[in-house]
């Protein structure tokens, strides 16, 4: 959630909907606030 992730693919995953995944992504990109992100620790 700290990550703003808005969506997820279950396993398996087939190249179609990786695709249309991708391009969904894609199409609500936005430019990321590097800064808004900084203190997110990432577990290892």
């Amino acid at each position: 959630m700290e990550l703003d992730v808005n969506g997820y693919l279950v396993k398996p995953v087939t190249p179609d909907k990786l695709k249309t995944s991708i391009a969904t992504a894609r199409a609500g990109a936005v430019r990321i606030n590097f800064q808004k992100y900084s203190g997110v620790v990432i577990p290892a």
